[in-house]
């Protein structure tokens, strides 16, 4: 576990906009993900495999594919490891046009590959 615990309310201040936040949530996110700080469970796994599929052809989800995810989590999403996955997917909405899409994309990727409790090795 990190020493430091998710703190979705830190990306979520009215001044920054979600394309800034973005790269330093990735971050966060990825450092969680690799030292098993946070374990996606199935809901987190299942939102984020229909995500990189239902992008596999255009390379980029919608906002439509990223609001359905959200709304799918429903209020489960935001309370299951923090929040991580839902913060992500919130900050997503209104960037899909961004650089910072393809690295979300290969997050979105190995949560959806997480089939043990050891998320380091993916």
């Amino acid at each position: 576990m990190s020493g430091t615990a998710f703190t979705p309310a830190a990306f979520t201040g009215p001044s920054d906009s979600a394309v800034r936040r973005l790269p330093e949530l990735l971050d966060v996110l990825e450092r969680d993900l690799r030292t098993g700080a946070w374990v996606p469970q199935a809901l987190e796994k299942t939102l984020a495999r229909r995500l990189v599929l239902a992008c596999a052809g255009s390379g980029a989800p919608t906002q439509h594919q990223v609001g359905e995810a959200l709304q799918e989590g429903s209020m489960t999403l935001l309370h299951t490891a923090d929040g991580r996955l839902a913060t992500l997917l919130g900050c997503l909405y209104p960037t899909v046009s961004t650089t910072a899409l393809a690295e979300a994309l290969g997050l979105l990727a190995r949560i959806a590959d997480c089939e043990d409790s050891n998320p380091a090795r993916h």
